[in-house]
């Protein structure tokens, strides 16, 4: 017969099985809980996102033209492509940003019309971006600054203004953010997963190849940091992919300065009041995430979108010192990652209030009002940011003139 002592130990260890069971299944459901929270956030801001670009176009809709003043381009391209093949386009263009137009003129080519792939084209592109970018963040910073990123994302003012008509670039930034979710999780260069990642950055250096210049950049510095889950080597071989395109653009500037009298100025400088409406509502979670991310990073990831954050406002800022980098600027300060710095402003706030060394009281008196407050901002960045990009949201062809065009 067992001891008493010996039965009691069998209770006990039969306890702490079952006690650590429970944690187990605690965390596991606890888990669970945020993934499905994560997927319904996508699942919102995705329809959001698509119901006010369809609420942008069904009032201003006529002669299925699409919405965006350069359109026309892409559709012209698209048209010649398809009628001359892939040489004709680039013979036309030059061999730079041209692959959106070959995707198109594929299309084109086999029967579907040009102007339809114009209107549901971009607003597919728009809306993967939540999903990326909450992929991108789960790998890195897990799954409650994925929903907090997810949440901010249909308050991105580049959104809609990318989706209107600057749509070569909205290509290119689904393409660098689909390469940075497998190259920031690759190990070596002969990885299936780097592989793609390259081919990807290679096709968004040739769809728009400004926009790809930056972010490699971007992704250059933030790779120098001992935070980064991946070998040095792989943002070089990612920055190396991107030359080839990158030669070609130098070509065109060249070509384009010679026409130009050596000028690149072809715009004004923005005005104080454009930054607002492209920073929108986010701007007080964004200057959280950018000042917590500059000081105490845990992350490669957030580093990444404080360099980003950084790039884009010296960038944006150079307009006001030399016209001459009017049009880089613009773009620059259009890319400020505003959800990225705010969903991990977010997040920040969301740890750092329950280890402040104050009464529990005060505590919860100021917990409360804070993500009150927090998640106002975020309800509010949605209508008021979609709201804001109206202007660019119209066809610039009014009914009679296509009539005549025809």
């Amino acid at each position: 017969m067992c001891s008493n002592e010996q039965a009691d130990c069998r209770r006990s260890g039969t306890l702490e099985i079952i006690d650590s069971d429970r944690s187990r299944n605690t965390l596991s459901d606890g888990s669970n809980r945020e993934r499905i929270r994560l997927r319904l956030s996508i699942i919102a801001s995705t329809i959001f996102i698509v119901a006010g670009i369809a609420l942008f176009y069904v009032p201003v809709a006529h002669d299925g033209l699409p919405i965006g003043w350069d359109t026309p381009h892409y559709i012209g391209g698209a048209i010649v492509l398809a009628s001359g093949g892939p040489l004709a386009l680039i013979s036309l263009e030059g061999p730079y940003n041209f692959i959106y137009q070959l995707i198109e003129g594929g299309l084109v080519w086999i029967g579907v019309p040009s102007a339809s792939m114009e209107v549901f084209l971009p607003v597919i592109l728009a809306a993967s971006i939540p999903y990326l970018l909450s992929r991108l963040v789960l790998s890195h910073l897990g799954t409650r600054t994925a929903i907090l990123v997810t949440l901010a994302t249909p308050g991105w003012y580049a959104v809609y203004r990318l989706q209107a008509d600057l749509h070569a670039n909205l290509l290119a930034l689904t393409l660098v953010l689909s390469s940075l979710i497998l190259l920031s999780k690759a190990k070596s260069l002969r990885e299936p997963r780097t592989l793609y990642g390259l081919g990807l950055v290679g096709l968004a250096s040739f769809t728009h190849i400004e926009s790809t210049v930056f972010l490699m950049f971007v992704i250059l510095v933030s790779s120098l940091t001992r935070l980064r889950p991946y070998p040095l080597k792989i943002a070089l071989a990612a920055a190396s992919a991107s030359v080839p395109a990158a030669v070609f653009y130098a070509a065109h500037l060249v070509q384009l300065l010679g026409f130009s009298g050596g000028s690149l100025a072809v715009t004004s400088s923005q005005t104080f009041e454009t930054w607002l409406i492209i920073l929108g509502p986010l701007l007080p979670l964004v200057i959280v995430g950018l000042v917590w991310s500059s000081l105490r990073p845990r992350s490669w990831l957030e580093i990444f979108a404080t360099v980003w954050g950084f790039t884009s406002i010296i960038f944006g800022i150079s307009q006001y010192i030399s016209l001459q980098t009017v049009i880089f600027s613009q773009r620059g300060i259009l890319l400020m990652p505003g959800p990225l710095l705010a969903g991990i402003g977010v997040a920040r706030v969301g740890q750092i209030l329950p280890r402040l060394n104050v009464p529990r009281v005060r505590l919860r008196n100021a917990r409360v009002p804070t993500m009150v407050a927090i998640f106002t901002i975020l309800a509010l960045s949605w209508p008021v940011t979609w709201a804001t990009a109206i202007p660019n949201e119209k066809i610039f062809l009014t009914s009679t003139e296509y009539q005549q065009l025809k």
